[in-house]
């Protein structure tokens, strides 16, 4: 399924898509109703900002992987919670300073790509690869660190692991509790 804008303000529930993309090529707000989605949200930035807003910071789309293209950008007008992963393909994602939690967050390919992180925190609740930004492949993206906060929290006994990609960050925060992985 494809659309230029997404707006689903005044909606209750949730969308279930399993096995299918939702392709968005304009702004998405996911309203303060909008309990979850199911399915991969395929983001593409056609328009020279595009803006993906969940106006609540418990609203998510709850098991749906998020994929950023450009060419252009995207920036968030929301805090922005998933439960599983986030990848930046190619374009620009902006944080404008709101703060982000996924399972992980990749950058998943040799085309030329921007993240701004600028004044956000990035939790991130998987295990294994939570932050992978492979050497060899990041080398066409551009951070922008900012003054960022990026927090590994994995639960149970599971290891995580950041593949910073040569990149300069700010500030990086292991919260593993208990675990000696």
């Amino acid at each position: 399924v494809s659309c230029s804008d997404f707006d689903s303000s005044g909606y209750t529930g949730s969308i279930t898509r399993t096995g299918y993309y939702l392709n968005i090529y304009g702004n998405a707000n996911f309203g303060t109703s909008f309990s979850s989605y199911i399915g991969t949200l395929r983001m593409y930035a056609n328009t020279t900002t595009n803006t993906l807003t969940y106006p609540g910071s418990t609203v998510t789309p709850s098991n749906a992987d998020i994929e950023f293209y450009g060419p252009l950008i995207w920036e968030l007008g929301s805090n922005f919670v998933t439960t599983s992963g986030i990848t930046l393909y190619t374009g620009t994602l902006d944080t404008k300073s709101f703060n982000m939690t996924a399972n992980d967050f990749s950058y998943n390919n040799a085309a030329a790509a921007t993240l701004k992180l600028n004044n956000s925190t990035i939790t991130l609740t998987g295990t294994a690869e939570v932050w992978n930004l492979t050497t060899g492949v990041a080398t066409n993206l551009t951070l922008d660190a900012g003054t960022s906060t990026i927090e590994m929290n994995g639960a149970g006994l599971q290891y995580v692991r950041m593949y910073g990609g040569g990149k300069t960050y700010n500030i990086i925060k292991f919260n593993r509790g208990a675990s000696t992985n």
